[in-house]
């Protein structure tokens, strides 16, 4: 006889027993891919806002937020898939929000390079806004700045090459 499904999240966890590496690599792949998702969602929604003309600005916070929602998420994945155990206990503290605490963890964890003055600059820009929920959350921010003038070009490029060392961190990490 089947298991009967837990009801609520609470008691889809209650019983749950250690990962095995199998199942700490799934979750650490499972969490890339939901920041992917999140990613892929600002790029459609960026392509539906153009393709209808429209302007409003609070459509431009919200892509700006799934953009970094995205970014979150998959370093973190990429941080989980480095070292599970050590990173699990790290990602809401010190970790949280902080694109750019993410982003150095990321980089240390995969022996890269640090990030150059110009993009550390756009990250702290966005990183700021972004834990501090000014893009998802109307505030007298939104009457002050327009969502236009937020610097984004190096991060949105630099984060093409970290897709590039995802996929390649993905396939060495593949699932039997």
């Amino acid at each position: 006889m089947a298991k009967p499904v837990p009801t609520t999240i609470t008691g889809a966890l209650a019983g749950r027993a250690a990962l095995t590496t199998c199942g700490k690599r799934a979750v650490a792949i499972s969490m890339f891919r939901k920041g992917e998702g999140f990613i892929g969602a600002a790029l459609a929604f960026s392509r539906e806002k153009r393709n209808h003309g429209i302007k409003d600005e609070g459509f431009e916070w919200v892509e700006l937020h799934l953009w970094c929602q995205g970014m979150e998420v998959a370093l973190k994945g990429l941080l989980l898939l480095r070292n599970y155990d050590h990173y699990i206990k790290r990602l809401k503290k010190p970790l949280g929000h902080d694109l750019l605490r993410i982003a150095k963890e990321a980089l240390a964890a995969y022996a890269l390079k640090p990030l150059r003055a110009g993009l550390a600059t756009e990250l702290v820009q966005l990183s700021q806004l972004y834990s501090l929920h000014l893009l998802r959350y109307g505030s007298g921010y939104d009457l002050l700045v327009n969502p236009n003038t937020v610097p984004t070009g190096k991060v949105f490029h630099r984060l093409s090459a970290c897709f590039h060392l995802a996929e390649r961190e993905l396939r060495r990490a593949s699932l039997p």
